[in-house]
């Protein structure tokens, strides 16, 4: 039995590997449709054949960061900004709700109107509808997400789209 072979029979039993084994896994491109099958395997056992719809909601493209790599930039000229109003917000969940959706994405740039009270009243109107919540908002302080979450948001999607260690 080769290596590749253990580190996939552990993968599949347990659900868990070292870095190396994953280092190991990526970099052996001979055994993809054993890599491919186990996945599958695991993948069925976790989360089965479902496929889950979220409603995403992008409420405002105005942010306060000026991310290079960010179209919605603070900087960018090149792009008509636009902000919905919380009552539209909710709105859209509504509707989202309508065709079916139980789960709804709040995305935005770091738009300062957008206070944790006003945010905190879209999120109460939200799941007043019976609606599961994520949002993706940017970042926040701590205590803003301890807000979002006892207003009722379910999770927080936080996207780091580079790092620099020696910053």
């Amino acid at each position: 039995m080769s290596d590749i072979t253990e580190i996939l029979n552990k993968a599949e039993r347990l659900h868990q590997l070292e870095k190396a084994e994953i280092v190991a896994l990526l970099a052996n491109r001979v055994d993809d449709a054993e890599l491919f099958g186990v996945a599958d395997r695991i993948r069925q056992r976790y989360v089965g054949d479902e496929v889950h719809l979220r409603g995403l909601i992008e409420f405002s493209n105005i942010c306060k960061q000026n991310c290079l790599y960010c179209g919605l930039r603070r900087d960018n000229q090149d792009i008509k900004r636009y902000r919905l109003e919380p009552e539209a917000v909710i709105e859209l969940a509504a509707k989202a709700k309508s065709y079916g959706y139980k789960t709804v994405v709040l995305q935005s740039g770091e738009d300062v109107y957008y206070t944790v009270e006003r945010l905190q009243t879209v999120i109460h109107g939200i799941k007043d509808l019976g609606l599961a919540l994520t949002l993706s908002l940017g970042e926040k302080t701590r205590e803003e997400y301890r807000a979002y979450r006892e207003a009722g948001a379910d999770r927080y999607l936080l996207r780091i789209e580079t790092t620099d260690r020696q910053v």
